[in-house]
């Protein structure tokens, strides 16, 4: 069941950014990774920083060919929601209330094939770490290695190829493991107009 406190609960990309010690790090290269590759999943599932930037509560943040936005949905909670044909489908997952809980979507033809026994092993480690407030779980439907770098143009999140823009302005926020090399998305650290003034923020795909 989608809860809009879910998503909006999150911190923003900079506060999540800043929760990325070296401990933690340990932890996701070490037995969080480890648990992928035990499980035979890298392909099916990523690690995803916990962050957000703000949408509506009667909005869900959907990907469709790459490009994330909000869509309306009104005040519809169930997790999948038929639209266009197709099916809003569940992404990205985090922990709320002790249970793993979609926060961001995709649009999809099909229904996907999710791991739920997975999901609650990653779940359970990551409580286990206490970085349960840190990291949720990706399912990398149509994950592209070749567009690793998400940027913002008005409300619309783009996947780009690396390079885009300096490496400078970028915060990992998706890996992708594997038994030989890791793949890491990244986000450009983009500025959104407040009331008071400016603040940095950013969402990745």
């Amino acid at each position: 069941m989608y809860d809009p406190k879910a998503y909006n609960s999150l911190p923003s990309l900079r506060q999540a950014a800043e929760r990325l010690g070296e401990d933690v790090r340990k932890h996701l290269f070490g037995e969080i990774r480890q648990m992928f590759l035990d499980n035979n999943v890298y392909e099916k599932y990523g690690i995803s920083l916990l962050q957000h930037f703000p949408i509506g509560e009667e909005d869900r943040l959907v990907d469709c060919r790459h490009t994330s936005t909000a869509w309306k949905v009104g005040d519809e909670r169930d997790d999948m929601v038929k639209k266009y044909e197709g099916l809003i489908t569940p992404r990205s997952f985090r922990l709320w209330g002790g249970l793993p809980v979609p926060y961001e979507f995709a649009f999809s033809p099909t229904m996907p094939m999710y791991d739920a026994k997975f999901e609650h092993r990653v779940f359970d480690l990551l409580r286990g770490l206490g970085l349960e407030g840190v990291f949720g779980l990706r399912y990398l439907d149509e994950y592209d290695p070749n567009l690793s770098m998400e940027i913002t143009e008005e409300d619309a999140n783009i996947m780009m190829p690396r390079g885009s823009v300096p490496d400078s302005s970028l915060i990992e926020t998706l890996w992708v493991f594997s038994p030989r090399d890791d793949d890491r998305c990244h986000c450009r650290e983009v500025c959104f107009k407040k009331s008071e003034g400016h603040e940095n923020d950013h969402s990745c795909g």
